[in-house]
């Protein structure tokens, strides 16, 4: 999970109403820029998914607004809800029948195969070449 897989559930979030994403123009001495803040809104969120609630409250926690300028500030508590809404988002993956098993899990598993393949192909090949 990327911060591009965030930023979409950020953006499915503010599509279904529950949070705003606001522009704000800061004007410098070097002319403007822009920066954005996301807002909670006040629509119940009791029908969302476990991984979406995670990221509500890793933004909000109490508070209403979130400054994504002064993400920076937050990223222990960022990264650590990445993980736990990756972890519910595979497993929701499961249930849906879209994966059969874990992705990670997979993923483990075939980078284990993948190292036993190079060290049998290692221990094989290595007396064959000092052989040569």
């Amino acid at each position: 999970m990327d911060n591009q897989d965030l930023s979409s559930i950020v953006i499915d979030l503010a599509v279904r109403g529950y949070l705003r994403i606001i522009e704000k123009e800061i004007k410098n001495l070097i002319g403007t820029s822009q920066s954005f803040s996301i807002q909670r809104t006040e629509k119940n969120s009791n029908d969302l998914t476990d991984y979406e609630r995670i990221l509500l409250d890793a933004f909000f926690g109490s508070g209403k607004t979130f400054d994504l300028a002064g993400a920076s500030r937050h990223t222990d508590k960022l990264f650590s809800a990445r993980r736990r809404i990756q972890d519910k988002l595979y497993r929701l993956m499961v249930a849906r029948g879209w994966f059969v098993r874990n992705p990670r899990t997979v993923r483990y598993y075939f980078y284990g195969l993948a190292a036993a393949v190079a060290v049998v192909t290692a221990v094989v090949l290595f007396p064959l070449v000092s052989l040569a």
